[in-house]
């Protein structure tokens, strides 16, 4: 943290929003929720939403492009109604910032990378339900948290 205020802390630009929490309806009922960490406005009328990272590997500039809990929060911009959000997906610039290296990615999205992001969660929803979810009869099943639907034989 006290590399991020050496080097990156701009007092000019405060946050709008902290650990927002957020709900947005995806396909057929489908909702996807979280916290986005931090929201600042600026000047030219853009949202940049930030994610923090500890302890992670850095990725590489088209990983950050394509990653999609970006997109959740993109989604959520410009779902949802209310200020800071109700944004177009031109108003939003999408940030990782790593702390223990000090580096910032940003990327943006398209209305179409929204609709893909849409599309590849629905279809993670659908092999979800549709996967067995066989039991692996490993030591840990007793506290497992998917004992709930665990469909073993017997």
């Amino acid at each position: 943290m006290e590399g991020y205020l050496k080097e990156s802390f701009d007092p000019k630009i405060l946050p709008v929003a902290t650990e927002q929490p957020f709900t947005v309806p995806i396909i057929g009922g489908l909702k996807i929720g979280g916290k986005i960490d931090r929201v600042d406005a600026l000047a030219d009328g853009t949202i940049e939403i930030i994610d923090y990272k500890t302890g992670a590997t850095i990725p590489s500039q088209k990983d950050v492009d394509k990653d999609l809990q970006l997109s959740f929060y993109a989604l959520a911009a410009t779902s949802i109604p209310t200020e800071p959000f109700g944004k177009k997906p031109d108003k939003i610039k999408l940030s990782l910032y790593f702390l223990d290296g000090q580096e910032k990615f940003s990327t943006t999205k398209t209305t179409q990378d929204l609709e893909k992001a849409k599309k590849e969660i629905s279809k993670a929803k659908e092999e979800i339900e549709n996967s067995d979810f066989k039991c692996s009869g490993n030591m840990l099943c007793e506290k497992c948290e998917y004992s709930l639907f665990c469909r073993t034989e017997g």
